[in-house]
């Protein structure tokens, strides 16, 4: 009986040493919802897809955009941003602060006002953003200086294997144009919109 009881202690010891080790190794969220126009609003899945441009996935304010976190006060775990994949290996990203050029042909306009936004948006072959792997007219309106906004990423190169660039889909959101390249290594999650 002493033998039977040490081994059910033993089973229920290893068993819960198990769950704890899958708890903590676990994704913490499986599904989370956006509130934030910058991708379409709603419920998102968690899944095991690939990284791959057009998906939707997750990275911590924190190590994304560090000193905007900070002033922000987004700098705890939970605090994350939803993007779309816009740009992987291979393709050359170039930013002066105002324009962030994908591949010779991708631009978004940083510190447009009200008027250039409207010029920039009737004459769209030049200014585009990704939507879902297609081009759509789209600018980015902020202005350098303003004391709540940061300026866009400056620099110029061909992204490295492992590389990747985030946007959202508004012309508002705070993405790859503010922080630029991001490693793969920072994306939290992988997202399937619900």
């Amino acid at each position: 009986m002493l033998k039977r009881s040490r081994s059910v202690l033993l089973l229920a010891g290893g068993v819960a040493a198990a769950l704890t080790a899958a708890a903590l190794t676990a994704p913490r969220d499986l599904v989370l919802y956006n509130h934030s126009p910058s991708v379409p609003e709603g419920i998102y899945v968690r899944t095991s897809a690939p990284v791959t441009v057009g998906a939707f996935v997750t990275v911590r304010a924190r190590d994304v955009a560090p000193e905007e976190a900070r002033r922000r006060g987004f700098e705890d775990a939970s605090d994350r941003f939803i993007k779309r994949v816009a740009a992987a290996a291979g393709a050359r990203v170039c930013g002066d602060g105002r324009r962030l050029v994908v591949s010779g042909d991708d631009i978004v306009v940083i510190g447009a006002d009200d008027q250039q936004q409207q010029h920039a948006a009737d004459g769209a072959d030049d200014v585009v953003r990704v939507d879902g792997g297609r081009r759509r007219a789209g600018v980015r309106v902020l202005h350098e200086g303003d004391g709540d906004r940061p300026t866009g990423w400056r620099g110029c190169r061909v992204l490295a294997r492992g590389e990747v660039l985030l946007l959202g889909d508004t012309a508002d959101s705070f993405d790859g144009r503010y922080w630029g390249p991001v490693s793969v290594d920072l994306i939290e999650g992988v997202w399937r919109k619900f």
